[in-house]
């Protein structure tokens, strides 16, 4: 049934051709503050000397990939691959580069590839649970719950009750419609973790703070998005999930206290600019416009860019501008149906199926509902929106 559905979704648009600039003084992205290019080049440019140091090469590596998750900013893929571009075409580089390859390729949303080499390194080390973590995210963000339930059911024993085993199995029981099953293993879990385990902490949080959410309980999930944000991990991602709580919550000024400082990534300079519509329409000042237009031009710029590089990463954004910003229904559902065509997490279809509805675009919110009535899916985010798209049919 899942492959049937997923043959009914239309084709994505292919990337555009490269860009070629008009002229040498044409900008075409701005760095945001701090931006490593520099360090980057010395960094590879040492590399260079020594090319086939395997160890430093991974190292970097993961320091670049670990910044592009932590800052949203998908530019430190590329130093990534760089770095491992001795090995990165090999018929059988080793286990490691394999793996972050696939990070690479799923960060960049070539699944399909790096489903390929995780495949891969799991039958090579069986034992390695970041692979299969990682297997089992690219496995629900496609909405493949049959091989999401293989990865669960073979989860190596001796690692149930390590941070991915515990997370992987609530996640699961929280796609199959039990919440609160998942939700006493997480909190559970939390409990008996030190002050020292941070990065497991803030992890949990905001597991809990999602499951809060698909529940339709706000200020449970506000409450965990507070102490996640006490632990101090720059984390944008964490950070748009509760900018999006707090914009439905109609709290523009909480907004941008907490997104503020992540501008520089596209996903929550959106969010800042729909805080700031919230916020004019009580105050019109001079000040409050003009920061608004400079944030809209700035995560335009960054979006265009993204589509520039081919990197299909950035459509979740895409679509809530043309939504929540500029106000074009139609052109938010273009967006949405190559979303949905590539990746189908709650918050996509939240926003696939409000695209959906605003553009009165039956065909797209008919793939949808078909999908989450096959798969007894249930949110709270988007149960009001399901009830408007089967209205529709």
């Amino acid at each position: 049934m899942l492959f049937a559905l997923i043959a009914l979704v239309a084709e994505p648009r292919l990337p555009a051709e490269p860009y070629t600039p008009r002229s040498d003084d044409e900008v075409l992205e701005r760095l945001p503050a701090g931006f490593r290019r520099s360090e980057a080049r010395l960094d590879q440019e040492n590399l260079a000397n020594d090319p086939d140091n395997l160890r430093e090469s991974i190292a970097l590596a993961q320091s670049y990939l670990e910044t592009a998750r932590s800052e949203g900013d998908g530019r430190y893929l590329g130093f990534a691959q760089a770095v491992l571009a001795p090995w990165w075409d090999r018929p059988s580089p080793p286990y490691e580069v394999l793996f972050l390859r696939a990070r690479v390729r799923a960060s960049l949303w070539a699944f399909d590839q790096a489903g390929r080499d995780l495949d891969t390194v799991i039958a090579q080390h069986p034992e390695f649970t970041a692979a299969r973590n990682l297997r089992f995210e690219i496995a629900l963000a496609r909405g493949e719950g049959d091989i999401a339930q293989r990865l669960v059911d073979a989860w190596p024993s001796a690692a149930v009750g390590s941070a991915p085993g515990v997370l992987v199995r609530a996640r699961w029981a929280s796609w199959r419609g039990e919440a609160a099953v998942a939700w006493t293993a997480v909190s559970t879990w939390l409990e008996t973790l030190g002050a020292d385990r941070t990065q497991d902490r803030h992890a949990a949080l905001g597991l809990l703070a999602d499951l809060a959410l698909q529940a339709g309980q706000p200020g449970e999930a506000r409450r965990h998005f507070e102490a996640q944000r006490r632990l101090a991990v720059r984390d944008v991602a964490a950070t748009v999930a509760y900018a999006d709580l707090l914009l439905d919550l109609g709290e523009p000024s909480a907004v941008i206290e907490i997104a503020n400082d992540s501008a520089s990534a596209a996903a929550a300079a959106v969010r800042l600019v729909a805080a700031l519509d919230l916020l004019i329409r009580s105050d019109p000042s001079p000040t409050l416009r003009e920061r608004r237009r400079t944030l809209a031009d700035e995560a335009r710029r960054q979006l265009e860019a993204q589509e520039r590089r081919g990197d299909p990463s950035g459509l979740p954004e895409r679509v809530f501008y043309q939504l929540k910003i500029e106000n074009r229904p139609a052109e938010a559902a273009r967006e949405a149906r190559d979303l949905w065509a590539l990746r189908r997490k709650s918050d996509d279809v939240r926003w696939v199926l409000e695209a959906g509805v605003g553009a009165q675009d039956s065909s797209l919110t008919g793939q949808v509902t078909e999908w989450i009535r096959s798969h007894r899916l249930t949110d709270a985010r988007w149960a009001g929106l399901l009830k408007k798209a089967e209205a529709m049919r």
